[in-house]
Order: structure tokens, then sequence, then C-alpha cells
């Protein structure tokens, strides 16, 4: 993978079959939501469509994620199958366009052994760049200890963790009933799981695990003075949280100039990669994504960094698996 190429690590694709296969899976309607909602992006057809709008915004690559959307069924055989189903419609997604997208997988959880299985089974067989996760699954946060051996395969390989938001809304029912789980609830999520982590000493125990979190980490960035003066008392016997926060990657789906700004300063811009979160973002504004970089007032350096050079150091052993054009 050549350093010039633009990587977009943020981006959606959801098979109807397997979103017809949630549907009658018994998975929740807050869990089915999000891909229904963009009906236009759960076709092969949609695929050859994007091309043209990366091609506008100047993004080689997308790296395909289920988001919110992903198989967390309380019935063990029904999760995995409906993991595979998923992981398999990336993979022909993938082979039909090898030059501009690779994907990041889905896992089963909560069950840990099939989670492990679909693992080996998507970074080995089917060639995937990393795993995706969301804040909860199956009810349980990410932080739970069940899910270590999990981590732990994944540290083991140096592989990448995408986490994304269920728009679950930290279960507050004001934001649930108000209609504002995307707009607030997801953003508290993207706050808290990097701090969740941090209380769980995941940075230490999976040193080697590349977490990217999404949307900027949320709050994250405009609340470090307050993480900073409260964390004696969320994580106890623990110094510098903005330096552990530091260990985590962001990505830039977010669109703000300033909000932009604000988390290169905080957060490093050598911590930040490309994200744009197609389908919800789309034409002027999909393009938008990358000329905000510079609307930020970012360096030419710092623009190619987050664009292109930091993935490289993301994906580490992984970075190979997303071919040159």
């Amino acid at each position: 993978m050549t350093a010039a190429r633009t990587i977009d690590v943020h981006a959606h694709y959801f098979p109807t079959a397997y979103l017809d296969l949630l549907a009658t899976s018994g998975a929740a309607a807050v869990d089915l939501r999000s891909g229904r909602n963009a009906a236009w992006a759960t076709t092969e057809a949609d695929l050859s469509e994007r091309i043209a709008l990366m091609d506008r915004a100047g993004v080689d690559v997308q790296l395909l994620s289920l988001g919110a959307c992903g198989p967390y069924l309380a019935d063990r055989a029904l999760a995995a199958a409906a993991a595979r189903a998923a992981n398999d419609a990336y993979a022909a997604a993938v082979r039909l366009h090898p030059a501009r997208f690779a994907a990041f997988a889905c896992l089963p959880l909560p069950h840990v052994d099939d989670a492990l299985t679909e693992l080996t089974y998507a970074l080995d067989d089917l060639g995937m760049t990393g795993v995706a996760i969301c804040t909860t699954m199956g009810g349980r946060a990410l932080d739970d200890p069940a899910f270590d051996p999990v981590y732990a395969e994944l540290h083991r390989r140096r592989a990448v963790l995408f986490v994304h938001p269920t728009a679950g809304a930290c279960g507050s029912p004001l934001l649930l009933q108000s209609g504002l789980a995307w707009t607030l609830g997801a953003v508290l999520e993207d706050s808290a799981a990097p701090l969740q982590l941090l209380q769980s000493r995941f940075d230490e125990r999976f040193a080697d695990v590349q977490v990217v979190i999404a949307h900027l980490g949320g709050t994250l960035p405009f609340i470090t003075e307050r993480i900073e003066h409260t964390a004696r008392i969320f994580m106890p016997g623990r110094d510098a949280p903005l330096e552990k926060l530091r260990h985590f990657w962001y990505d830039t789906a977010n669109g703000h100039p300033a909000a932009l700004r604000c988390a290169c300063d905080t957060l490093g811009a050598d911590r930040l990669v490309l994200g744009m979160d197609y389908p919800f973002v789309r034409g002027a504004a999909y393009e938008g994504g990358v000329t905000h970089l510079a609307a930020a007032g970012l360096t030419p350096q710092e623009q190619h960094a987050i664009r292109a050079t930091n993935v490289d150091a993301l994906l580490g052993p992984y970075r190979e698996r997303i071919p040159p054009r």
C-alpha cells in the first residue's frame, strides 16, 4: 500500500439478505433501523455507485463495517449463522472491487467461543483487515471480562478493533424517548468506550490491539480537563488519563472543522484516521469529509497523515491486505 492512498476507515454496507436474516432471527428493531434506513446501501449496485462518489472525494479505499447492525443475537446458533452470512457478503463485495474496498469482520458476541471461530475464519480465510464491534453486544459492555479471550486473540495478532456506537444511548430513557439516540446518545457511547477500556486496563493487558473509536471519540477532545480532574474517581491509581487516551485511534467522522482542530490539539494528528460514515454522509457532505481537513487549518503534513500515512501504522501487519490500485 502506497503512502499517498486516501483510506476511509468508517464506511457501512448493509447486505439485504443479512438484514433479512437478522429480522427473522429476533433482532431488536433498534438493531435493524440504521441498516433499513440506509436501504440504498444494501446492494452490490450501491458499491459501484459509491465508487463514483469516492472518486469525487479523492478517497481510494473504504474499509467496510456493519456499524450498529451487528449479529448480537441471544441464540448462539443464530448469531453464528448471521455473522458468517455478513462476513461472507462482505468478502464477496471486496472481491467485486478489490482495489476499492476492504472489510472489518463482525463477530457473534456475546458468544465468545463462536466469536473466536469466526475471527479466525474472517482474518485467515477471508483476509479481512480487522474486527468491528459495538459499544454493547448482547446487553454487555465492551469491557466485559467475558470478552477477554477475543481481545487476547486480537492482541496476539496485532489486529485492529473498530468500535462503533449502537444508538442505545448508554441506556438513557430520556435520550431514547426524545429521539436523540443518534444525535446525542451515540456521542455518549463514543465518549464512554475508551474510558471504559482504560478502567479495565485494556491498554496494558492488550497493548497490541489497535483500537479505533468512531466520531473523534465523541465529546472526549472537549472534556479532557474534566477527565483529568475526575480520573481519581473513575480510574483510581492510574495517572495521566489523557496520555492513555492517546493510546487509541480516532476517526474523523464528525465534519465540523473546529471539532477536528480541537481533536488534533488534544489527541494529536498522529492518532487520527480519516472516517466519513457513508452512507449516512453522502454527496457533497461526503466530499466535505475530506476537504474539512484543510478547513480546520491543519498543515499539509497533518492532512496527509490523517488521509493516508497513519493508516499504515494502524493496520500494521494487515496493511498489505489493501492492494494497490
